[in-house]
């Protein structure tokens, strides 16, 4: 038979396992994050300054008026400036 006693030692167990597991769940670890994931950088990237590189380098040729295809002097110069720039 399941009387008052039962009831009141079934709550107790109840309310003991919650606390329990509240306990348990407050003292896990926080989940690793690498200190590189965690911080931003100061200067720019290389490859932020590349594409900035490659976009001055088109709008060059673009203002310019180089030709695409074939032989073409400016777009020669242009091409020997950046790449003395780069060196």
């Amino acid at each position: 038979p399941f009387d008052e006693a039962d009831a009141t030692m079934h709550a107790q167990m109840a309310t003991a396992a919650a606390d329990a597991a509240a306990a348990a769940a407050s003292r896990r670890p926080k989940a690793y994050v690498p200190r590189a994931l965690n911080t931003t950088a100061v200067t720019s990237s290389p490859r932020v300054q590349a594409v900035a590189l490659m976009e001055q380098l088109e709008r060059e040729i673009s203002d310019r008026q180089a030709r695409y295809a074939g032989i073409c002097p400016v777009r020669a110069q242009i091409y020997d400036a950046a790449f003395d720039e780069l060196v």
